[in-house]
C-alpha cells in the first residue's frame, strides 16, 4: 500500500450489521474476520473485488470513508465501534500531505478464477438475484437507520419441536405482530434483540434468524410468523456457552414481549413459477425456510392454485429424535415432497451425512439444460454468527452429485412467460383466446376485488409479461363477483397507517409502478365495469386505454372520506377527465353513475348490464382486426403528444413516425389486402369468438388439472 496516496476504505457498519456471517464466508481474499462483537475489513488485505457485497442482506457492508492511507483505520480499531465514524475533514488529509480529491471510488477487481484443486466455497456462488418469477420482498423495514428502529412482537406460541430429553433442544416461536405491518417472503430472515446488555454494558446487537412460515403467516390470514431456534449451550469448539439470543427465544412464554428489525434477504426467494421445481438441502435449524417454502406450496395445492413443480428434500441431522418437524414431514404426500433424510449418529448404524443421500439419489447419465430444471436451496445448521451461515442458492449444483439438476437456471424451462402463467396467482385469474385476446380478473370476490400489496405485485408481474408474450395482442381488464374493485384493501390500509415511513414509501411505489406498468402496456387494454370502481378501482379503468361499463356501474374516488387523498392515481384520473372533473370527484368523494361517467369522459361507452360482455367482445374484435405493430405505434405516439400548439418538434415527430411506419412490413400487407379485398394476416379467423373459451381457478384458462409432457388444448397450441 502506498503510504502517501489517499485510501477508499471499506467499512461495515456496525450499527445496521446483524452478525450473519455472509461477507466473510463470500469474501475469496480472506480480508474480512469478526470477534464476538463486530464484523471488520482488513485494509490491508482487502483488493476492492466487492464479492460481499450483493449478498450482504442489509447493506451494512456497503460503507466506505476515504483516509489517508498511513492513517486507515485498523481491525482492532473497527472492533471496538459501535457505529461508523465520521467522514475526516480537510485537515486530516493535510497533516499526511494528502488531498483528498485523490480519493477515487473503488472498482471491482476482477473475480479471481478458483484454481482446480483450490478449496469449493459454496457462499461463492450464492445468488445475488432473486428467481425472475419470485414475488418483490420488502427489506430493513425496520431497524437503526429506518424510521422506526424496531417492532414489537407478541409471542403467540412456543413449542419444543424435538423430542424431550435430548441435548439438541428446538423450538417453534410463533410471533404476532398484531396491526403493525411486516410483509416477509419464504426465505427473508428477521432479527431479534435480545433484552439486557453484554459484557462491555453495551445492548446486544440482534440476532438473525430465517422465517419459518409461508407469506400469509402461521396461521394463514393473520399477522405473525413463527421461527425454528436451536437452544445454545456450547461454543464450535465444544465450550460451554449460553447463548444469548437463542435461550432468551426458547425461555419466551405466551404474551411475552419481543424487539425485531428487519425483515432482510432479497435473493434467497422462492420462486412462483408454477412449473418449477425445488430442491432443498439443509440441516437441522436450517430447515426453517425450507418448511416455508414447503408449507407455502402445500397450502397452494390444497386450495387447488398450483399444480406442476415438484419439491425434493434432503434433510441431516444426528438422530430422527433431533430432527425438527420429523412427525409432519412424516404425513406430506409422496406426490408433494420427495424426502430424503440423513442421519449421522443412530447407534448401531453406519453414519450417514445430506451428501450421501444426494449422492444416492444420483441419476447417472441425464443430461443438464433440460426443462423444468431445479432451483437449488441451501441452508446450513443453525443461523447468526456461524461460519457458512450465510444462505446460498448453489448454481453448480452438479458439484454436489446430483447429476440430474446441473446449473441451476431461472427461466425453469424452454416455455414462454405466456405459457407459464400463472399457476400460482392468488388474487388473479389469467384467460387466453385464440387470436391474441388475454383476459385478467381480480379473484377476490370476497372482498369486491379490493387490492393488497399481493393483488398489486400479481398485477404488476402479469401485465409485464403479457406484454412481452407475442401471441398475446389485447387484454382485458375485469373483476369477479358483483363489482369491479372497490379499491384498496380496507385492512392493508389500516396496517399502512400505522406502518413507518419506509414501508409506505415502498408500498406506494409498488402501486405507483403497476399502474404505469397498465398505463404504458404496448399492447391495448381495455377494462370492463361493472358494479362499483371505488378510489384505486377508478385508478386501475383510467390507467386502461379504453373503459367500458354497464349501466349500472357506479364510480367513486372516495379516498378523502378516509382521511387520504387519491395521490398515485391522480395523473391518470386527470389525464381522463380533466384537471376539473378531477378536483371535483376527489375532493367531493361523491358518487357518480356510468352516465356521468361517460359524459365527463372516466369511461368510453355504456352497455346494458346483460350485454357489457357483447360490447366489451365488439371491441376487442375492432382491436384484433388492426394493425398489431400500428397498435403499439399508436399508443408510442400518443404518449408523446399534448392538447396544446403544434410545435415543429411535434411536427417533425409526427412526419417521422408516419414515414417510418409506411414502410413497414406490416403496412404492405395491410394495403395489399385491403386491394385485394381479403382479411390481413393478423386479423382474427373467421368464427373464432373474442372470449376465452375456459374459465380457471387461476393461472392460463386452457392448462389441464395434470397436464401431460407437451401437451395443451387446442386453444394454446
Amino acid at each position: 500500500m502506498d503510504m502517501a496516496t489517499t485510501l477508499h476504505q471499506h467499512l461495515i457498519d456496525p450499527e445496521i450489521c446483524i452478525r450473519c456471517n455472509t461477507c466473510e464466508a463470500t469474501c475469496p481474499v480472506g480480508a474480512i474476520t469478526h470477534d464476538t462483537r463486530n464484523y471488520v475489513v482488513d485494509a490491508a488485505r482487502c483488493d476492492h473485488c466487492l464479492a460481499c457485497v450483493p449478498p450482504c442482506p442489509t447493506g451494512a457492508i456497503d460503507n466506505w470513508r476515504d483516509v489517508p492511507a498511513a492513517r486507515a483505520y485498523t481491525v482492532g480499531e473497527q472492533l471496538g465501534w459501535d457505529e461508523l465514524p465520521a467522514e475526516l475533514g480537510p485537515d486530516a488529509f493535510d497533516a499526511e500531505g494528502v488531498a483528498p480529491a485523490d480519493a477515487a471510488p473503488a472498482q471491482a477487481a476482477a473475480a479471481p478464477s478458483p484454481a482446480a484443486d483450490a478449496p469449493f466455497v459454496g457462499a461463492a456462488y450464492g445468488a445475488t438475484v432473486p428467481p425472475w418469477s419470485a414475488a418483490h420482498a420488502y427489506t430493513n423495514l425496520y431497524g437503526p437507520k429506518s424510521a422506526q428502529r424496531t417492532l414489537t412482537a407478541t409471542v403467540a406460541g412456543n413449542v419444543r419441536v424435538t423430542d424431550v430429553g435430548h441435548d439438541y433442544d428446538t423450538h417453534h416461536i410463533v410471533l404476532d405482530f398484531g396491526a403493525m405491518p411486516l410483509p416477509v417472503l419464504e426465505g427473508q430472515s428477521i432479527g431479534i434483540v435480545p433484552p439486557g446488555v453484554d459484557a462491555t454494558g453495551r445492548a446486544h446487537h440482534p440476532r438473525q434468524y430465517s422465517v419459518a412460515s409461508p407469506r400469509n403467516g402461521e396461521r394463514p390470514g393473520y399477522n405473525n410468523l413463527s421461527l425454528t431456534v436451536k437452544r445454545v449451550l456450547d461454543d464450535h469448539d465444544g465450550r460451554p456457552v449460553r447463548g444469548v439470543a437463542s435461550n432468551y427465544l426458547c425461555d419466551l412464554r405466551v404474551g411475552d414481549r419481543v424487539e425485531v428489525v428487519g425483515p432482510f434477504g432479497a435473493s434467497f426467494l422462492m420462486p412462483n413459477h408454477p412449473r418449477s421445481h425445488i430442491v432443498m438441502i439443509c440441516t437441522g435449524t436450517g430447515s426453517a425456510p425450507m418448511r416455508a417454502m414447503t408449507e407455502w406450496r402445500r397450502r397452494l395445492r390444497r386450495s387447488g392454485k398450483f399444480d406442476g413443480g415438484k419439491l425434493m428434500l434432503f434433510f441431516g441431522a444426528r438422530t430422527p429424535q433431533e430432527l425438527p418437524y420429523f412427525g409432519p414431514l412424516q404425513n406430506l404426500p409422496k406426490d408433494f415432497i420427495d424426502i430424503n433424510f440423513a442421519f449421522s449418529r443412530v447407534p448401531g448404524q453406519p453414519r450417514r451425512y445430506v451428501q450421501d443421500a444426494m449422492r444416492a439419489r444420483r441419476r447417472p447419465g441425464r443430461a443438464a439444460g433440460r426443462r423444468g430444471q431445479p432451483f437449488l436451496r441451501l441452508r446450513p445448521q443453525g443461523h447468526g454468527r456461524r461460519r457458512g451461515a450465510g444462505a446460498a442458492r448453489c448454481r453448480h449444483a452438479g458439484r454436489a452429485g446430483l447429476g440430474g439438476a446441473g446449473e441451476c437456471v431461472e427461466n425453469a424451462g424452454s416455455t414462454s412467460s405466456g405459457d407459464v402463467l400463472m399457476d400460482g396467482l392468488q388474487t388473479l385469474r389469467v384467460e387466453r383466446a385464440a387470436g391474441g385476446l388475454a383476459r385478467v380478473t381480480m379473484a377476490r370476490a370476497q372482498v369486491h376485488n379490493a387490492f393488497d400489496e399481493v393483488m398489486i405485485g400479481e398485477l404488476d408481474r402479469v401485465f409485464a409479461a403479457l406484454a412481452d408474450d407475442p401471441a398475446v395482442r389485447v387484454i382485458v381488464l375485469a373483476g369477479d363477483g358483483r363489482h369491479f374493485s372497490a379499491g384498496a384493501d380496507l385492512q392493508w390500509m389500516q396496517r399502512a397507517s400505522s406502518a413507518p415511513l419506509d414501508w409506505n414509501l415502498a408500498d406506494a411505489r409498488s402501486f405507483a409502478a403497476m399502474l404505469a406498468r397498465i398505463a404504458t402496456c404496448p399492447k391495448p387494454t381495455l377494462a370492463r365495469v361493472h358494479g362499483a370502481a371505488l378510489g384505486g378501482g377508478v385508478g386501475l379503468a383510467c390507467a386502461c386505454d379504453i373503459a367500458i361499463a354497464a349501466d349500472d356501474a357506479r364510480f367513486a374516488v372516495s379516498e378523502a372520506k378516509f382521511g387520504i387523498l387519491p395521490s398515485v392515481i391522480g395523473p391518470y384520473l386527470v389525464n381522463a377527465v380533466g384537471p376539473r372533473q378531477a378536483r371535483r370527484l376527489a375532493l367531493t368523494a361523491s358518487r357518480i353513475d356510468a352516465a356521468e361517467a361517460l359524459a365527463i369522459g372516466l369511461v368510453h361507452q355504456v352497455a346494458p348490464a346483460e350485454g357489457l360482455d357483447a360490447a366489451v367482445d365488439t371491441s376487442v374484435r375492432d382491436l384484433l382486426a388492426c394493425g398489431p405493430q400500428a397498435l403499439r405505434e399508436i399508443k408510442q405516439l400518443f404518449d408523446q403528444l399534448e392538447v396544446g400548439p403544434v410545435t415543429d418538434s411535434v411536427r417533425e415527430l409526427t412526419a417521422q413516425t408516419i414515414a417510418r411506419v409506411r414502410g413497414s412490413d406490416e403496412a404492405r400487407e395491410g394495403f395489399a389486402a385491403f386491394l385485394s379485398r381479403r382479411a390481413a394476416n393478423w386479423s382474427t379467423p373467421a368464427g373464432s369468438g373474442a372470449r376465452p373459451a375456459a374459465a380457471s381457478t387461476t393461472g392460463a384458462a386452457c392448462a389441464p388439472a395434470n397436464p401431460a409432457p407437451k401437451s395443451r388444448c387446442s386453444t394454446c397450441r
